[in-house]
């Protein structure tokens, strides 16, 4: 991840552990690896959920479910991550590209799986569509729900 939003990060960590009981730097650091080996989207948050913990204490880094959760919301304020919301109480996280590549998602409704997509004609609607209403679009994101190739 990059170094500067990194160090923030880490030090707002910080900052969070010396008011109150939050995560530290190292939980920052283990959930960031985490997130960096995963596919897109393949990192899961679900209500009661293991897959996260259970993937860092399959690398032998004991941490809280909570501490999980509050780091992963530490990184995706500092967009550092970004939190793809699935449906009610379901979301999954994937790292946000250094290089700002930007990109939308297909869930299938059989299996689950979440397919990145491109698409510059959809970015050119979008900017045509807020230049006719007149606004300016921070940041968007796109998920179609269908089947994928498999599931067909």
């Amino acid at each position: 991840m990059r170094d500067e939003q990194r160090r923030d990060a880490v030090l707002t960590a910080d900052a969070r552990q010396q008011r109150r009981d939050r995560p530290l730097a190292r939980e920052v650091e283990a959930v960031e690896r985490l997130v960096e080996d995963q596919q897109p989207g393949a990192l899961h948050e679900r209500l009661g959920d293991q897959q996260p913990l259970d993937a860092l204490r399959a690398q032998g880094r004991p941490i809280g479910r909570a501490s999980v959760y509050r780091v992963l919301e530490l990184l995706t304020e500092h967009r550092l991550v970004e939190r793809l919301a699935i449906d009610q109480g379901h979301a999954r996280f994937e790292r946000i590209e250094p290089d700002g590549h930007h990109h939308h998602h297909l869930l299938c409704d059989s299996c689950g799986r979440l397919v990145a997509f491109d698409d510059p004609g959809l970015e050119r609607a979008i900017d045509r569509l807020s230049s006719r209403l007149g606004v300016r679009v921070e940041h968007h994101d796109v998920l179609l729900h269908g089947a994928c190739a498999a599931c067909g």
